[in-house]
């Protein structure tokens, strides 16, 4: 929540701007994607321009629901751990509502992990403060259900896809930032690390893509 609300993410999605990506959109549906299902037309039916509006202040709601739940919950004290549940789980499913529309506009890879977590926390949020189990499982689920496949099949992804050469020399990331469209150009916080290694030599751009081999692939 704290990446959420300072931004952090960009020039990734955002999952807290749902309502702004319809808004900018103007009501229409994002293009239809091979091997994207259609969440969207299914969270929200019948959008179009007339009823923009509404489904964009229907959203805000959402947000509002999602920061007051969550609030909420780092507020009970944990001998009401019940009820800190609650608030948990109105939070979490209202995350997962805005992570799941806004994805289909952005198709960005780094919110994915965080909604199948938060969803998945669900049952044991109320028992961490008095069973271990849950505390256990919590941590394994993360690292063996999350954090390990997704960082371990995107290595092997960008292998696949760019190329071994390409990820030992850095290729596939300079022509990243070289092809850089010109939305994502103007969400970038640090435009001159961003031309820097678009313009200059392979180093940075190498290194980065090593730094990418050793976290997903080794570590």
């Amino acid at each position: 929540l704290f990446i959420e609300l300072n931004i952090i993410m960009a020039p990734e999605q955002s999952i807290l701007t749902a309502a702004e990506v319809i808004s900018i959109y103007g009501g229409k549906y994002p293009y239809k994607k091979k091997h994207v299902y259609a969440w969207a037309k299914l969270l929200m039916p019948h959008l179009s321009k007339v009823n923009v509006a509404e489904w964009v202040q229907l959203l805000q709601q959402i947000r509002s629901v999602l920061l007051c739940s969550w609030f909420l919950f780092l507020l009970v004290p944990k001998r009401h751990c019940y009820l800190g549940g609650i608030c948990y789980t109105v939070g979490a499913i209202a995350y997962a509502y805005l992570g799941c529309i806004g994805l289909q506009y952005n198709l960005a890879h780094s919110t994915q992990g965080a909604m199948l977590f938060i969803l998945s926390a669900i049952p044991a949020i109320p028992f961490l403060e008095t069973s271990t189990r849950a505390n256990h499982w919590l941590r394994k689920f993360l690292y063996v259900g999350v954090l390990g496949p997704i960082y371990l099949f995107s290595g092997i992804c960008k292998i696949r896809y760019k190329g071994i050469l390409s990820n030992l020399t850095g290729e596939w990331m300079r022509d990243i930032f070289e092809n850089m469209d010109t939305a994502k150009k103007a969400r970038v916080h640090l435009r001159f690390v961003q031309n820097y290694i678009a313009t200059h030599s392979t180093v940075p751009s190498c290194a980065m893509s090593w730094g990418n081999i050793v976290t997903e692939l080794i570590l």
